[in-house]
């Protein structure tokens, strides 16, 4: 058992949540809500990956926006650790958080809901340029 198989059953009994299947290649998807869900696997370097897109498309003010995510990425704003690009087409936003596998359910826990409330804040702030 992964330590990343490890943390989910883990999640599943401390949080009461029902079974988390594991998807292809041991990759688990955990919705948060209608518009996110986190995607979660055993990167190639041993560790822990987490990975979200928020769909960007109805940002109107694109120039703007893209200024705006920039620049929170190369300072640190409002990314709590986790790293913020576009995918291939340029209409989503792909945020993503990586780590090494040594870590404990409490700190798993806390980079999870950092990470989840980063996704949440920019999912928030597309709607500040439409």
């Amino acid at each position: 058992m992964s330590t990343l198989d490890r943390l989910i059953k883990q999640m599943e009994q401390q949080e009461g949540l029902p079974p988390i299947p594991a998807g292809k290649k041991g990759e688990y998807n955990l919705p948060i809500e209608e518009e996110i869900s986190v995607r979660l696997y055993t990167n190639q370097a041993g560790g822990i990956s987490m990975v979200s897109e928020i769909d960007a498309s109805q940002t109107a003010k694109k120039g703007e926006f893209f200024t705006h995510l920039l620049g929170a990425d190369l300072f640190f704003q409002g990314t709590s650790d986790a790293v913020i690009g576009l995918d291939k087409t340029g209409k989503n936003i792909v945020i993503s958080r990586h780590f090494a596998d040594n870590i404990t359910y409490n700190q798993f826990l806390d980079v999870f809901e950092d990470f989840v409330n980063t996704v949440t804040l920019w999912k928030d702030e597309t709607k500040n340029f439409v």
